[in-house]
Formats: C-alpha cells, structure tokens, sequence
C-alpha cells in the first residue's frame, strides 16, 4: 500500500497555530507607549498670615508723663487661638510698665505675664478659653501703658517684638505670625492730658 502523505488539514492548522503564536510573541515584545502622566502645580500654603503691631500713637493719661499705646493683631486667614507677646523697651525712658488684654478676643486667659522693669522686658501669653473656636480678624490685642522718667531725654523711645513672639491657630502646629512691627514713639511730642478742673460747689445762703 502506498504511504500517506502528510494531512494537509493538519499541516494547515501547524501553520496557522504557528502565525498566531508569533503573533502574539511580537505584541508582546512591542514596546509599550507610556502613559501620559499630568504635572499637577502645587502651590503651597501660605501659613503665617498673621501680623502684629505697636501703635506709634502714643495716648496721654490724667497722671502726669504717663502713657497708653495699642498693640494690634491682623490674623489674615488664620483662626487665632493664642498669642504670645515679647516686648523689649528702655528702661531708662520708660517705668512703671504694665500690659492688660484688649478687646480682641472675649475674655481670653491670660496664661503668662511677666514685666522685668530692671531690664526692660515683657512677656504676656493670652489664649481663648478651652473649648472655644479662634478668633479671625483684627483689632486691640493688648494695651501697654507706661510713664516716662524725669529727666529722661533719650527720644524717640523704641518698643519692639522679641524673636520669641509667636502666635498660634487652629489646624497649625508651627506659629502663623508673618511679622511683628515695633514702634518708635516720641513722647515729648504728645500734649499731655490735663484733668478736668473741679467744679466748687455753690455755697448755700443761711436764711
């Protein structure tokens, strides 16, 4: 009997079996094209947005030589929740030194507060009340009032932030002050405030 040859259907399906698996061999050594990332611009967040000022106006008292000077808050953006003022002034100018809160926030708690009349320096920590939302906005922070010395001639006197000033807000671990502005004050320039005289009181006719 003669030999079969080969099936062709056979021979067929090896050829196109071998045509699909080169196929799918060359797909796969294809270089892929890589995918199209987007550059995103971050533009970080400004933080410290707060700014805290010594007035430069001065503002006579009934006392002779004695004074009173505003120190003022602007918080930008920031939720204050406390403030910690360093002030350095001359002692041999200005004497009897006191601060106390001003209107800015509602009935804060004063955590710190220190005069050093020897070496001219003050430090006055205020915060709100635990359990309070922080204050946005502007206005008094604090009022410094102060006497001048006799005899003192060195004007103008200067009143400045000290490095350790700090202001802290809500969702921020870092201090939000962007920057402290102190003053120069010419006190001689300021009239003083003369009281308002006594009235005497009218005498009664004997009948």
């Amino acid at each position: 009997n003669p030999k079969k040859g080969f099936p062709v259907k056979t021979l067929l399906l090896i050829v196109v079996l071998f045509l699909i698996t080169g196929g799918l061999v060359a797909y796969a050594l294809m270089p892929k094209p890589q995918p199209v990332v987007e550059k995103k611009i971050v533009v970080p967040e400004i933080i410290e947005q707060t700014t805290l000022t010594v007035s430069s106006v001065a503002k006579p008292q009934a006392t002779p030589s004695a004074y009173t000077t505003d120190i003022l808050i602007n918080t930008g953006q920031n939720s204050v929740t406390s403030v910690q003022i360093e002030l350095s002034y001359d002692p041999l100018v200005l004497n009897k030194v006191d601060i106390k809160t001003g209107s800015f926030f509602d009935n804060p708690t004063v955590a710190l507060k220190n005069i050093d009349q020897k070496n001219g320096r003050i430090t006055f920590a205020l915060q709100v009340p635990d359990k309070e939302q922080g204050v946005l906005g502007q206005g008094v922070l604090a009022v410094l009032s102060f006497s001048t010395i006799p005899g003192s001639s060195k004007e103008p006197t200067a009143i400045n932030f000290e490095p350790k000033t700090q202001v802290t807000a809500e969702g921020f671990s870092e201090s939000v002050l962007k920057s402290s502005v102190g003053a120069l004050l010419s006190l001689s320039l300021v009239p003083s405030l003369k009281p308002s005289p006594t009235a005497s009181p009218t005498a009664i006719p004997d009948e």
